[in-house]
């Protein structure tokens, strides 16, 4: 009289669909050497001829060979650096920046810095 309508036959359950997902979410969850390098860098203090800069990253991008490294600089004035490097080595790319801010880069090392713009900074 009716029981039988509701009645489940059984429940099919995908142990597949359960390794895409756990691996999908693994991927997600997953830190890659660009987010170590901005995590390294963002926020870091550098100081140079007595001023104090403070980094800010914008981005980490990788091409074929090699990575761009997009960063603001804040302190007396504010720089927008984009520098090209082979490694994500935030200790190198502070010494970089150091060297370009108290302008005693080697000239081999010049070239890697690709984009450069000044603005005055705005003190609130």
């Amino acid at each position: 009289m009716g029981l039988g309508i509701a009645r489940l036959s059984g429940v099919g359950h995908s142990l597949a669909s359960d390794t895409v997902q756990t691996s999908a979410e693994a991927r997600r969850n997953l830190v890659n050497p660009s987010d170590e390098l901005f995590f390294s860098l963002e926020g870091r203090a550098i100081e140079s001829r007595g001023d104090t800069w403070r980094i800010e990253v914008c981005g980490v991008h990788s091409a074929a060979y090699c990575y761009w490294v997009q960063l603001n600089l804040r302190g007396p004035v504010q720089c927008e650096l984009t520098l090209r490097t082979e490694q994500l080595d935030a200790a190198q790319i502070v010494d970089i920046v150091r060297d370009w801010l108290n302008d005693s880069m080697s000239s081999d090392v010049e070239p890697c810095l690709v984009g450069k713009a000044y603005k005055a900074a705005v003190r609130h």
